[in-house]
């Protein structure tokens, strides 16, 4: 009988605050391993909740890490430096925390017998692609450090996954609250400018941009890791988001 341990790197984080909620209201028993490079605000209101484990560690240590998914059924890799300003303060410290740590996390996944793994890619991967519609065939054109970090890790996971199953989930923007809240984002930042200044200023107005609900995309992690079938699960990678949510930047700004 498989474990009924989950595993959430970045559990206190953005998407992984409420991700950690939704599996403990499955049922099933969670293990975050969290730097609390943002504070802990995330999962302050469910510490110490039945089931949930809380581990301060580095996704770069190998120790770490293994010990975190030892017995765990599936892992959720969420922590990383993500967007773009934060990546281009060091460089290297942006290739070990998004790319080498990802050799860590096969490695950890592989010893401690993990059956599955779902791993948090971006839309960003696409980058300056035309005004198409875009689908996981199309064309990757990266244009960011983050965004060239996050092909390196898919191809990294497709190519030696091995017998692990892997599934790869590239976000689209994500939007909306969370008790970690993120203000760098999109939809966030023109609505926190809105209540504060009374006015929004834009810049590449006619740029479109794909959106997801925060809590929609814990959602689409929770189903890949304990829902998606074997079979879609073979190095998989799944665009995350709907195009009812596309919108140009003008256009989210006159919603807000």
């Amino acid at each position: 009988m498989p474990s009924d341990l989950v595993l959430v790197t970045g559990g206190a984080g953005y998407i992984g605050s409420h991700l950690v909620r939704k599996l403990l209201a499955r049922g099933f028993r969670v293990r975050v391993l969290e730097k609390f490079l943002y504070g802990d605000q995330g999962l302050r209101e469910v510490e110490g909740e039945p089931g949930l484990e809380i581990r301060s560690g580095d996704i770069c240590s190998r120790r770490d890490m293994q010990a975190a998914a030892k017995d765990a059924r599936a892992v959720i890799a969420l922590a990383a430096l993500v967007g773009d300003p934060a990546c281009e303060i060091d460089h290297d410290e942006t290739m070990r925390t998004n790319f080498e740590s990802t050799k860590v996390l096969l490695e950890a996944g592989r010893s401690g017998g993990v059956q599955r793994l779902v791993f948090a890619s971006s839309c960003s991967v696409y980058g300056a692609n035309g005004d198409g519609i875009l689908d996981e065939e199309s064309w990757l054109n990266p244009v960011s450090l983050y965004a060239r970090t996050r092909i390196m890790s898919e191809e990294l996971l497709v190519r030696e996954r091995g017998s692990l199953e892997t599934i790869i989930l590239r976000l689209s923007t994500v939007c909306g609250l969370s008790p970690r809240m993120r203000f760098d984002l999109m939809v966030n930042t023109i609505t926190a400018r809105a209540v504060v200044d009374g006015s929004v200023r834009i810049l590449g107005p006619s740029q479109w941009r794909p959106h997801i609900h925060v809590q929609d995309a814990a959602e689409a992690f929770l189903c890949a890791a304990v829902d998606a079938r074997p079979e879609h699960a073979r190095g998989s990678i799944y665009n995350t988001g709907g195009d009812s949510e596309n919108f140009t930047i003008a256009e989210v700004a006159a919603k807000v």
